[in-house]
């Protein structure tokens, strides 16, 4: 057997060290025995090639050229690729591995004067071929080329180029039988060098990872701080991001073993034109992880922006045993720079005891902390939402109520009653302490027929008052002073309550017009909670009461004092076949949304999961807002362009789906999140789908 020779390239991102060359014979097995897990341009039709163009091979300096050598198609060819030409490929490798293995035909043509061909992997040279020809036309070679470099990433960026000098007329290069091999890790390995075995290998365990595939459109959870969740294709390669230096990106990541260190692994790409580089950072739970401030050493320029970019492999590694790791990414804000990331992988050391902590080593167990356990507690809005609307949901459209405000025209005119009118749904929201109870005491006026008024906490129905006098609505446009057929009665109700937040609502009569002929004013909530310092005479504990809110306790009133007329609606609707809550025409800025949820699990820390459909245009000024019983915690913005070939059908509005993963503390069991948008101008929709609820004992920070 002839020997052929092979490269062997260890690089470590930007650095060529330790190149050697080995004889075929001389390769460990486990060289040979690799896995085929790409294979391009190896048919004999040049449509295919075409198509393997537009699924992910790029060209830089050249248009796509084809052409037919010794009876094959090759990509490139004749008065094909030359000089300043470089076509190249982001592959993803699906296995845990050391090595790859690279086979392909390089055709050379015409006149080559000791010239090479290049191949680089992530930017570093893995290969040169030299060529030499004395013949200026009609001269064609083709080089079978097999080479061998150390890599472990979760993807290769190829690159094919030459060092060729003048025009394709005179000297040009192609390709084809592209094929790419994994020398796969041993079993049980993730991560491994080339002499490891099943018992060497590093013990780093993959966890999870983000962005790590050809194509993506969502944020994957990420959250960005007041700036547009964004994807940048870069040519063929699609990045998070594009986002501007200053602007900070961030994910909160829930890890469910035990572990005691942590390794993070992503491709990093810069995009400025400035010499000397801003300093780029991330930081895990806040502290300093990785920086990143040198200049540009070397440059692309595929992304079709007006600087050109740079990209590095991260491996950085840190001592941790925190389930919950928030990673952000920071950097100087730097007019005209921008960043991105992809292939964000996470691996950890794990404890020998899965059931607690450890640190320091996998043996060293922390006595004092709990696993953090999350159970799923809800599951909302996945299939058939038309069907079957969920009643925990409604989206409501509110006015402000100061247009009901009015006073008696039966009673004595230097001291006409003034109230607030009770018609139709009439609402305020209020945030309360910890508490046992809720106490509502107000004032009943009407002089109107006999009706039923519905008293409302939350979803829950708290009383049924009847008020009214008699059958007969009560005209005292020609009565006189102190006229009999009035009511003005105390009503006082006291329920179970332990909500932080609620909403107190009234349904009455529809107003149809004319006078208001009933209301209420002198409105007074309590919460109330067990005091055992204090005692009934039965011994119980006593309930001490403690004052929320007054309203319409003045002689005149003026301000509708955050009561609000509503309207309710919840309709669902169909977004690339996917059905969601809301959605375009449905859910604008004039509407809010509320969840409200009750008897959870009893709990320490809730995790909040949904997918948000932006719908139509979006503008940078305008946030969808996420409030949990009336404190904010989440908000995001996108913009149109960003996603504007991105359509919920044919013909129809553009959208972009947004990745919502919180992690919060909280205990309440039962609580209510409001949906609204901040800013909007009516042109701008959103609907929800694919809602979860899981709740942990464990105490979060």
């Amino acid at each position: 057997m002839r020997n052929k020779t092979f490269f062997l390239q260890k690089y470590d991102q930007n650095l060529l060290v330790d190149s050697q060359s080995f004889h075929f014979e001389q390769l460990p097995n486990e060289f040979i025995n690799s896995i085929l897990f790409y294979s391009k341009f190896v048919f004999n039709n040049r449509r295919y090639y075409q198509i393997f163009l537009e699924i992910g091979w790029g060209i830089i300096g050249s248009s796509a050229i084809f052409d037919a050598q010794m009876g094959k198609s090759v990509f490139g060819g004749s008065n094909g690729f030359a000089v300043g030409t470089t076509i190249y490929k982001l592959v993803l490798v699906p296995q845990a591995h050391h090595t790859l293995r690279m086979k392909f035909r390089i055709w050379a043509i015409n006149k080559w004067e000791s010239e090479y061909i290049v191949i680089k992997a992530d930017g570093v040279v893995v290969n040169k071929q030299l060529v030499h020809s004395s013949l200026t036309s009609n001269f064609a070679q083709y080089l079978f080329q097999e080479i061998f470099f150390f890599h472990s990433g979760p993807s290769v960026l190829l690159e094919i180029t030459s060092t060729l000098n003048e025009a394709n007329n005179n000297e040009s290069w192609g390709v084809r039988d592209i094929e790419i091999y994994a020398v796969t890790c041993p079993t049980g390995c993730d991560l491994c060098s080339y002499s490891d075995t099943s018992d060497t290998c590093s013990q780093f365990q993959f966890t999870t990872s983000n962005f790590a595939t050809d194509t993506f459109s969502t944020n994957q959870g990420w959250v960005v701080e007041d700036y547009v969740v964004q994807q940048l294709l870069c040519d063929k390669i699609q990045l998070f991001g594009y986002f501007p230096t200053g602007v900070s990106i961030y994910k909160r990541y829930f890890l469910e073993t035990s572990f005691y260190k942590v390794k993070v692994k992503f491709q990093f790409w810069k995009i400025d034109a400035i010499a000397t580089s801003n300093t780029h950072a991330l930081y895990a739970n806040g502290d300093l992880i990785w920086t990143y401030d040198k200049t540009k050493s070397k440059t692309l320029n595929i992304c079709s922006v007006a600087t050109s970019e740079e990209y590095t492999n991260v491996d950085v590694e840190f001592e941790s045993n925190s389930q919950l790791i928030t990673f952000q990414f920071f950097s100087d804000s730097v007019a005209g720079e921008y960043y991105g990331i992809r292939d964000f992988y996470i691996y950890v050391l794990l404890c020998e005891d899965q059931t607690a902590l450890c640190s320091k080593t996998s043996t060293q167990i922390v006595a004092d902390p709990d696993l953090i356990d999350f159970q799923l507690s809800v599951s909302s809005l996945v299939s058939s939402i038309a069907a079957s609307l969920p009643p925990q949901w409604s989206s409501y459209q509110s006015f402000s109520a100061t247009s009901r405000l009015t006073q008696s025209s039966c009673t004595e005119a230097a001291v006409p009653i003034q109230y607030m009118s009770l018609y139709d749904k009439l609402y305020k929201d209020f945030v309360f302490n910890p508490h046992k109870t809720l106490k509502i005491i107000f004032y009943l006026y009407s002089q109107s027929r006999e009706n039923n008024v519905l008293l409302y906490v939350d979803d829950a129905l708290a009383d049924t008052i009847t008020i009214g006098y008699s059958s007969n609505d009560i005209n005292c446009a020609a009565s006189g002073y102190g006229d009999k057929f009035e009511e003005y009665t105390l009503y006082a109700i006291e329920i179970d309550h332990t909500a932080l937040m609620s909403r107190i609502s009234f349904i009455g009569l529809t107003y149809t017009g004319g006078n208001f002929l009933q209301g209420f004013n002198k409105f007074e909530v309590y919460t109330g909670n067990c005091d055992c310092n204090a005692c009934t005479d039965s011994g119980a504990c006593q309930t001490v009461y403690s004052l929320v809110d007054i309203d319409f306790a003045q002689d005149t009133l003026t301000d509708n004092e955050k009561w609000q007329l509503i309207s309710y609606s919840i309709l669902a609707t169909t977004c690339n076949s996917k059905e969601i809550l809301g959605g375009y025409n449905v859910l604008s800025y004039t509407q809010q949304v509320r969840a409200l949820y009750k008897s959870l699990p009893t709990h320490n820390s809730k995790r909040i999961q949904m997918n948000v459909y932006f719908i139509g245009n979006w503008a940078n000024t305008e946030y969808l807002v996420i409030l949990l019983d009336n404190n904010e915690i989440w908000r995001q913005k996108v913009l149109k362009a960003n996603y504007a070939s991105q359509l919920c059908s044919g013909g129809g509005p553009s959208y972009q789906i947004v990745e919502i993963d919180l992690f919060i503390s909280h205990s309440t069991t039962d609580f209510t999140l409001i949906f609204k948008i901040d800013s909007g101008s009516g042109d701008e929709y959103w609907g929800v789908r694919d809602f979860f609820i899981s709740t942990s004992n464990q105490i979060i920070s």
